[in-house]
């Protein structure tokens, strides 16, 4: 049938992917040990989905709000439905809800299991962990006040820097602070 090796080929075919294995062992190392911190955190989150909109999620909340009433945006937030993982960013003219995805959590959580999944001492991944996590949490912060900001004074565009610009930058931030802490 189309796309068998014959018999006396197979040797070949197991010779290179053993080859490429080799090769590649590290890369592979390194991509399985991020996978399993990556469902490993996610469960953590997962299960403690209160506690971080408790101690995540309010508190970016909170110094967004400060930073915008500081330049000069009159809002306020209503935490009623922090218990569901969620708060409410109330403006004059509309309101935003503020959910732990805003927050750049998961971009957090990306960045956490890469420090832990890449072959470095302890000490090394709890100094990449400590300068990362408040680094990511202080970007997040940063993004829900612009997101307020461009709320206020450019709605039509607030989709397209919510769901585009705003997840990519995210992106190239994490990925940035990480090879940042590979480098050091």
């Amino acid at each position: 049938s189309c796309g068998e090796v014959p018999p006396s080929f197979r040797w070949v075919k197991d010779s290179m992917l053993q080859t490429t294995l080799s090769r590649n062992r590290k890369a592979w190392r390194f991509g399985l040990a991020f996978v399993g911190y990556l469902a490993a955190l996610a469960l953590v989150f997962e299960s403690f989905e209160g506690v971080f909109a408790l101690f995540y999620l309010k508190p970016s909340a909170n110094a967004a709000l400060w930073g915008l009433n500081h330049l000069g945006v009159e809002a306020s937030l209503r935490f009623s439905n922090l218990s569901q993982g969620f708060c409410d960013l109330v403006f004059p003219a509309v309101t935003y809800r503020i959910t732990h995805a805003c927050t750049g959590i998961y971009t957090c959580i990306i960045f956490a299991a890469g420090v832990l999944a890449y072959p470095a001492s302890r000490d090394r991944k709890l100094r990449g962990l400590s300068i990362g996590i408040p680094a990511l949490f202080i970007f997040g912060t940063a993004r829900l006040a612009l997101m307020g900001l461009i709320a206020v004074f450019m709605p039509g565009y607030i989709s397209l820097f919510h769901r585009y610009i705003m997840v990519m930058i995210g992106a190239g931030v994490a990925l940035s602070l990480w090879i940042w802490w590979i480098d050091e």
